[in-house]
This record gives C-alpha cells, sequence and structure tokens, in this order.
C-alpha cells in the first residue's frame, strides 16, 4: 500500500488522506519554481471526514497553488456507508456554522507587543476596557 515512482512522480499510501497534504506542499513548490506543471491527489470519499482534508483545502486555496483535489465516492468508507460516518444532507436540524468577523480588544496573551495589528487608536472599539475578570 506504500507505492512511489520517481520516474513519474507518483507516491500513495495506506494512510487516508495522506496524500492530500503532500499534494498541496508540491504544488508550493512547483509555484514557486515558476513551473507549469500541477499537483494532483485522489482520495476516497471518507478523506472528508480527516483533519488533513479540510488544512489541504484551505492553505490550497489561501496559496494559490496548482493542485487538483480527485474525490471517489463510491458510498463507502471501508465498510462504513458514507451516511452513517459523514453528514452528507443536512435539513436544518443539526450543527450550524456561523462566522462573526470582529476586531480583537484585548491582546493574545499577556505582553504581546501587538506589533502585527492595525493602529488601534483608529479603531472605535479600541477605547474600551479590557474585560473584566470574573471572580
Amino acid at each position: 500500500m506504500h507505492l512511489f515512482d520517481p520516474a513519474v512522480k507518483f507516491s500513495c499510501s495506506g494512510i487516508v488522506g495522506e496524500g492530500l497534504p503532500v499534494a498541496v506542499g508540491r504544488a508550493l513548490s512547483l509555484s514557486r519554481k515558476g513551473l507549469d506543471n500541477i499537483a494532483v491527489a485522489v482520495a476516497g470519499e471518507g478523506a472528508a471526514n480527516q483533519g488533513a482534508f479540510h488544512e489541504s483545502l484551505n492553505l490550497a486555496v489561501l496559496w494559490k497553488v496548482p493542485v487538483i483535489f480527485v474525490i471517489e465516492d463510491n458510498d463507502w468508507g471501508i465498510s462504513v456507508a458514507r451516511a452513517t460516518s459523514t453528514s452528507v444532507t443536512s435539513n436544518g436540524g443539526g450543527p450550524n456554522l456561523i462566522e462573526v468577523h470582529t476586531l480583537r480588544l484585548w491582546r493574545h496573551f499577556e505582553g504581546d507587543a501587538q506589533g502585527y495589528r492595525p493602529n488601534l487608536k483608529e479603531c472605535p472599539a479600541s477605547t474600551r476596557s479590557p474585560p473584566t475578570k470574573l471572580s
């Protein structure tokens, strides 16, 4: 299950979703070298349950790298039905995610110089006092 052929730049592993972050890394390398090649990662739908799947897709978009992800969906992750292991459809009765964009009002940790932040004096929320500690 661990195949590698350097002549055609092919590798695979028995680890579910293992090739996704590797393909992103290879695509980043290709991009930085100015090559027109692309990286391709192939995985089954069971890989969508792995953190590496989500991390790889996020980084690929963030870095805008030349990679194609191919997900083969045969309705089964080994012997578990996709509908049993993955929330494929949603009728509003399950979890939801809401993104709220906000301004950080206080430093991330005590001693944080906050050099990465914009001029806080220009932000209306920056005039607020730090959160009150609850006893």
